[in-house]
């Protein structure tokens, strides 16, 4: 079913995002190339909500005349648009391209005419100094004009919530690229998502009237959570699906913010703030978690606040991952020791390998490749040392990995090579060299209680083997005096 979705609406998404970016041809010369993003972003959330409240827009303003004098309106509003948000101002993309004299102070009054949680997500982008710029660059007339054509269009007739969602998606990608960030910091792929949605359903029970809550605390632009909300409705198209997320970076969260919006959610569900440090659903819990981290982060700034809640609670925290990389081995190790059979090996490995695309220096997604090489079938020693070696290389150069951190790391990477084949352990030992003392590493692994005395012959073959070179070599120079 994932990839007949994939399918279905993945080449229109590419389209229909290629069509929107190229508004970048009116920006060339008063934007450079990474602020077309900032012009956009904005302008594609605008025009999603303009072509969804379209319809009732005259319904809209009726129901304004009838009780702006009240003093709550809102819930009148909403019913009148049909959605969570609403504009009352009497401009529609037709109406402002009808009057290019006025066009700066009547886009204003359009913007200044939605509701306020909108005015949140407008505040989010930085609209106002985008806005500014377009008009002393005589490009805010020119890009409205664009956004109006039919080809902008961006009704939930022809471009569904889900569709949409990953047009987005697309959009933030191409702006981080421009950037020179990795797009996989704010992009997931459709496929991964619904194998991820698809694997946390399979054995859920869900044909039951009752609440089901979604969680993602990284939610970027929060289609994991609108993947999950579909599943769950192709399994019970009357399960209430409730969607919470957290997002730290301002313009993925407006982006989530409009989603919700638009697909008639909750939008007080959607909170920015940074998860690690500002946990805006601290005592909550959810039926569902689905998230993809971003892997690769340093997180010194949250560091003291991590610290402060492991040792303040009872959530189980049995030890705060290194800075460098986020201990990924400690749970790289988990993950492999539950390794049923070289198929599941080579799935991870895959799985890894994917990831890597967008990380490729991150240390702890090396090092869990190379042990998932490891347990394959057909395990190759040079891709296991490879990964390996450029594990510890990164933890050095990306990282600024200390001496005591690093030699952990190798020794907790060789512990985990001797348990599964201890003929290994001089294979890849002298990829060590470069990195940490091969004496102190193979005294470490001998001292390990972990491992078995029949084990720890590995390590003390190279050890006395070293030792043995070092005194025939002293031997040799003093015979040689």
């Amino acid at each position: 079913m994932a990839n007949e979705k994939i399918t279905v609406v993945g080449t229109n998404i590419q389209e229909k995002a290629s069509v929107i970016w190229n508004v970048a041809d009116l920006l060339r010369g008063p934007f450079k190339p990474h602020e077309y993003g900032l012009v956009i972003l904005p302008m594609t959330v605008v025009k999603r909500f303009h072509d969804c409240l379209l319809p009732t827009h005259q319904a809209v303003l009726d129901t304004y005349e009838k009780v702006k004098k009240l003093a709550v309106t809102d819930g009148f509003l909403r019913r009148a648009s049909g959605y969570q948000f609403y504009n009352t101002s009497k401009y529609t993309f037709d109406r402002l391209l009808a009057d290019p004299e006025n066009i700066e102070s009547n886009f204003r009054d359009y913007l200044n005419g939605f509701s306020a949680n909108v005015q949140d997500v407008l505040a989010k982008f930085d609209f106002e100094n985008i806005i500014k710029r377009m008009v002393d660059s005589n490009t805010l007339y020119l890009v409205i004009k664009e956004f109006g054509s039919q080809k902008g269009y961006l009704g939930p007739d022809k471009i569904s919530a889900v569709d949409c969602g990953y047009i987005f998606e697309d959009l933030v990608r191409r702006f981080s690229e421009s950037f020179g960030e990795e797009a996989g910091a704010h992009f997931t792929s459709r496929d991964i998502i619904y194998l991820m949605t698809d694997l946390l359903l399979s054995s859920a029970d869900l044909h039951r009237q009752e609440n089901v809550t979604v969680y993602d605390m990284t939610m970027g632009t929060s289609q994991m959570l609108s993947c999950m909300e579909e599943r769950i409705h192709e399994i019970n198209p009357d399960m209430e699906v409730t969607c919470f997320g957290q997002e730290f970076n301002p313009s993925t969260f407006a982006i989530a913010k409009a989603d919700m919006m638009i697909r008639g959610g909750n939008p007080d569900n959607m909170r920015f703030g940074d998860t690690l440090s500002d946990d805006k659903f601290t005592g909550y819990t959810f039926r569902y978690i689905i998230s993809n981290p971003p892997f690769g982060i340093d997180w010194k700034r949250e560091q003291k606040a991590v610290e402060a809640e492991a040792a303040s609670t009872d959530l189980g925290f049995s030890k705060i991952p290194e800075i460098i990389d986020g201990g990924a081995l400690e749970a790289d190790g988990e993950v492999v020791g539950g390794i049923r059979s070289a198929n599941e090996a080579a799935g991870l490995r895959g799985g890894v390998s994917r990831y890597l695309e967008s990380t490729p220096d991150h240390p702890g997604l090396l090092a869990l490749r190379a042990l998932a090489e490891l347990h394959c079938k057909d395990y190759s020693v040079s891709a296991i040392r490879d990964d390996f070696e450029a594990a510890c290389n990164f933890a050095i150069t990306r990282y600024s990995s200390d001496r005591k951190t690093l030699t952990s790391f190798v020794s907790y990477f060789m512990r985990k090579i001797i348990e599964r084949d201890p003929s290994l352990f001089a294979a890849l030992v002298d990829g060590t060299s470069s990195f940490i003392d091969r004496d102190d590493l193979c005294a470490m692994l001998i001292d390990n209680p972990v491992l078995t005395e029949e084990q720890k012959m590995a390590p003390a073959i190279v050890f006395f083997s070293d030792m043995a070179r070092k005194i025939m070599r002293s031997i040799k120079k003093v015979k040689g005096a």
